[in-house]
C-alpha cells in the first residue's frame, strides 16, 4: 500500500488510489502523483491526493471521500504493473457513487517523459467542459481580421477527431488481441509476441488519444475565446 498525504487541501477534484498491483514500492505514489499533476494542466482544476480515506467499492469510497472533501468530483485509480507496461483504470464519480466517466489506459513504466501528454490527455476525457478554461485570454482584433485562425482551428479540431479515430481503433484491435492472448496457453510461441504487439497498439492508442484531445482543445479554446 502506498503512503502519500495531502497535496492540496480544499481541492474541488479528489485522487484516491484504490489499489496497485505489480509495481515495486513507490512506483504507484510516481504514478498518481505525475496524473494529478497532468489532470490539474489540462482541465484547470486543483487536484488533492487522498491516501488516508478506507474504504471497499467504488461507490462507497466515492461517497466517503466526497462527502469529506464537499466535492463532487472523485477520481477513483486502479494501477496494474508489467514488465514494461503499466496500466490504469479511472472512475470519475460524485458523492453520490454514480460513475460519471471511466477510461482505461496504459502507460509506459520507463519512459516517464511520455506521461505529462497521457495523463493531460486523460484529463480532457474526464473534464471536457473545462476545456474553455485552459487556453489563453481572449485576443481583442479588429474588424478586418484574417480569417486564417478560424480555419486552422476547425482544422485543429479535424485533425484531434481523426486521431481519436484512430486510436479508438488502435485500442478495439488491442483489446482484441488480449482476448487472444487470453485463450493461448502459458507455452503458446506466439503469445510474448502477441503480448508485445497488444502493449505497443495500446500505448499508440494512448498517445493518440492525448493528442487528439489537445488538438481539439487548442481549437475549441480559439473559437470560445477569439
Amino acid at each position: 500500500m502506498w503512503s502519500l498525504g495531502l497535496l492540496l487541501s480544499s481541492a474541488p477534484v479528489v485522487l484516491h488510489l484504490v489499489n496497485a498491483e505489480g509495481l515495486p514500492p513507490g512506483a504507484a505514489t510516481e504514478v498518481v502523483t505525475e496524473m494529478a499533476a497532468g489532470l490539474e494542466a489540462s482541465s484547470g482544476r486543483r487536484v488533492a491526493l487522498d491516501s488516508t480515506t478506507v474504504c471497499e467499492g467504488h461507490a462507497a469510497c466515492a461517497t466517503e471521500i466526497g462527502t469529506r472533501f464537499d466535492t463532487d468530483d472523485v477520481v477513483l485509480v486502479e494501477l496494474f504493473g508489467a514488465v514494461q507496461t503499466g496500466r490504469a483504470r479511472v472512475l470519475l464519480a460524485n458523492r453520490g457513487g454514480d460513475a460519471k466517466r471511466r477510461v482505461d489506459l496504459e502507460f509506459p513504466r520507463a519512459e516517464r517523459q511520455t506521461w505529462p501528454s497521457i495523463f493531460s490527455g486523460l484529463g480532457h476525457i474526464l473534464f471536457p467542459g473545462a476545456l474553455d478554461s485552459t487556453g489563453p485570454p481572449a485576443v481583442t482584433t479588429d474588424a478586418g481580421a484574417s480569417s486564417v485562425g478560424p480555419v486552422i482551428a476547425w482544422s485543429a479540431i479535424g485533425l484531434g477527431a481523426a486521431l481519436a479515430g484512430v486510436a479508438i481503433a488502435l485500442r478495439v484491435n488491442s483489446d482484441g488481441i488480449r482476448d487472444d492472448v487470453e485463450s493461448r496457453g502459458l507455452d503458446d510461441p506466439m503469445r510474448d509476441a502477441l503480448i508485445s504487439r497488444s502493449n505497443t497498439q495500446g500505448l499508440t492508442s494512448n498517445l493518440l488519444f492525448g493528442a487528439g484531445a489537445v488538438s481539439v482543445a487548442s481549437g475549441l479554446v480559439y473559437l470560445l475565446t477569439r
